[in-house]
């Protein structure tokens, strides 16, 4: 797939501390790390400008838990739990 001359980026799942985190990563060089907010997701947040940044970064973009295909096993969030997500995510 492409978008406005760029690649999409397909879903990936990563599992950690319980939890599925969906991401995407799209583009190459320096990493460039997008959270979207509570209630969002990656495309209403970030999908209009992912195309372009891709072409002058390694964009990453994840789904916090509970958001997108991302779990939320707990039924609760909070923003330190979210904070280990990415943590989590960026270590892989």
């Amino acid at each position: 797939l492409t978008l406005l001359g760029s690649p999409v980026a397909s879903a990936e799942i990563l599992r950690t501390g319980g939890v599925d985190l969906e991401y995407r990563i799209s583009g190459e060089g320096e990493p460039l790390l997008l959270v979207h907010g509570f209630g969002s997701c990656i495309d209403h947040s970030w999908g209009a400008v992912i195309p372009a940044l891709s072409r002058s970064w390694r964009v990453i973009a994840v789904h916090q838990r509970g958001h997108g295909a991302s779990t939320n096993p707990s039924g609760r969030f909070t923003h330190a739990e979210s904070a280990v997500d990415i943590a989590r995510l960026l270590d892989a």
